[in-house]
């Protein structure tokens, strides 16, 4: 279905999703590196701060979006940014931390946080599907810290590509890379060349599949209407399933429901306003309070109804960012990302583009998304007082210093002629 076709309801019912992925981290972790981790090396501040992030960015794209669908995995974002952050300092660093409510814990303890949270929601249940990649592509010539690396491929297990930016196939080969990643539901983030200033990117991806712990029969499946903002109709395929449920009564605000996947670690929370009340009127509260519908709920019999959807959503984050309070590091004469190269480049963020799929049938649900930041920079010049460029007629003299004599005069209109 086109998400152009859907509700905003269903917009932040897909958010939430994305949202969800901050704060299921039960299991053990036990990945190809022998990484062993349980619940108790949980970073509970950053996890609190990774969710508070998740919510004001999401509110920030939505004021962005004026009535489209929106979706977006901000787990992805936090990861992608932790990646410049190990090559950022100074007052850019402090900016970015505090933009993703991190500035109270130390960045190596974020690093080792990130690493944690990664394997246990990759290993959290094993009938969920999920993959978290990262990656570093820089211009070829282009040398990078090897503190920068070091941390980067330790705590993100980023791979690092150099490629020929230049190269028509340069685009071609991230685009590969991103569409491997995402299980071809992403199958480009970058749309056009690499810009010549460009001199690295950093990217994360993720894939998540899960299928609901009860799936909804396709029978039961039928053709309804889905009323819009303005008061309009249109028809959808509407879900149904009967069973027990976790269910929140927002006393005719709002109700929200949980169901379940696969083994009822992961769960999609969906939030419907009342009748009476819009979308719009609703969430900037639900974002600013997420306790409204995170805590409460009951168990109980009950009719669930849910449209099947698919959306893919791109949004570019400079904007957002920067509201959040990340503006240095965008700015090409404040920004220090120092500990990234060698040379004496000046690196500052030209873009952050996030794109997201997600796809919610009676089996389950499926989603992606992409994360690009892309660095930016220009050779250092060395300063000086003034620049003359002799590019016009122009007068000489030879003259000996000692005793100030003029020993030679000149002008010169045309230099080619002898």
């Amino acid at each position: 279905m086109h998400s152009k076709t859907l509700c905003i309801g269903m917009r932040t019912a897909a958010a939430l999703l994305a949202i969800m992925i901050l704060v299921m981290t039960v299991g053990c972790g036990n990945d190809s590196k022998k990484l062993t981790f349980t619940n108790s090396d949980v970073n509970v501040r950053q996890i609190q701060a990774y969710n508070k992030f998740s919510l004001q960015m999401t509110e920030q794209l939505l004021q962005e979006a004026r009535g489209d669908n929106v979706f977006v995995s901000p787990l992805s974002m936090t990861f992608a940014l932790s990646l410049a952050m190990n090559g950022a300092g100074g007052n850019t660093l402090k900016e970015m931390k505090a933009a993703l409510q991190t500035d109270d814990i130390a960045l190596e303890a974020i690093n080792q946080g990130s690493q944690v949270l990664r394997h246990l929601l990759e290993q959290s249940d094993p009938e969920v599907e999920l993959d978290i990649a990262n990656a570093l592509w820089l211009r070829k010539g282009i040398s990078l810290n090897e503190a920068f690396v070091e941390q980067n491929k330790r705590y993100f297990d980023a791979q690092i590509h150099e490629l020929d930016f230049s190269a028509e196939s340069a685009v071609h080969t991230i685009n590969k890379w991103v569409k491997k990643q995402t299980r071809k539901k992403i199958d480009r983030i970058l749309e056009s060349s690499i810009p010549d200033q460009t001199r690295l990117l950093l990217m994360n991806a993720i894939y998540f599949k899960a299928g609901w712990q009860k799936a909804f029969e396709a029978d039961a499946t039928h053709d309804a209407p889905f009323r819009l903002m303005g008061g309009s109709t249109v028809t959808v395929p509407m879900m149904r399933q009967t069973d027990n449920f976790e269910y929140l009564n927002g006393g005719g605000r709002y109700e929200a429901i949980r169901l379940p996947y696969s083994q009822g670690t992961w769960n999609m929370i969906i939030v419907l306003p009342g009748e009476e009340v819009t979308l719009d009127e609703l969430e900037a509260e639900l974002l600013r309070k997420p306790e409204m519908w995170r805590s409460g709920y009951t168990e109980g019999k009950g009719i669930i109804e849910l449209p099947r959807f698919n959306i893919t959503y791109k949004a570019k984050l400079n904007d957002a960012l920067q509201s959040l309070g990340m503006k240095e590091a965008f700015a090409s004469e404040h920004a220090d990302f120092s500990g990234m190269i060698k040379d004496q480049s000046t690196l500052f963020i030209g873009n952050v583009v996030h794109k997201a799929f997600i796809e919610v049938n009676e089996q389950g649900t499926e989603a992606a998304a992409v994360t690009s930041i892309q660095m930016d920079g220009s050779s250092e010049s060395p300063q000086y007082d003034f620049r003359m460029t002799v590019n016009r007629p122009f007068f000489f003299a030879v003259e000996e210093q000692k005793t100030g004599a003029l020993v030679f005069l000149g002008s010169i209109k045309d230099p080619t002629k002898e």
